[in-house]
């Protein structure tokens, strides 16, 4: 009854975004790093997405690591990257 319009600029209407499964995956994964969760919990939740699993596998056997033996496990990978590297190429 008393509305006068919009004065200064019309409110903007919020909408939802959901999350993919990769993007869920990958904070997933950053929630465990941030938390310093254990090992078997970040291995676990690699586990479950293969895309997340094979770009780690393939960051860890690369030449720029400078691995001399290839790593075959998510455990070997985490262990070897540690959290705050395993955060940094998660973000």
């Amino acid at each position: 009854e008393m509305f006068q319009g919009y004065w200064f600029s019309r409110p903007t209407l919020v909408e939802a975004k959901l999350l993919t499964p990769g993007q869920a995956s990958i904070v997933q994964l950053l929630n465990l790093v941030r938390s310093q969760a254990s090992t078997d919990e970040i291995e676990e939740a690699l586990k479950k997405d293969a895309g997340l699993a094979f770009n780690l596998m393939r960051l860890i056997n690369s030449a720029g690591l400078g691995m001399t033996r290839e790593i075959t496990s998510f455990r070997q990978a985490v262990l070897l990257l540690g959290l705050k590297k395993l955060f940094r190429w998660a973000a």
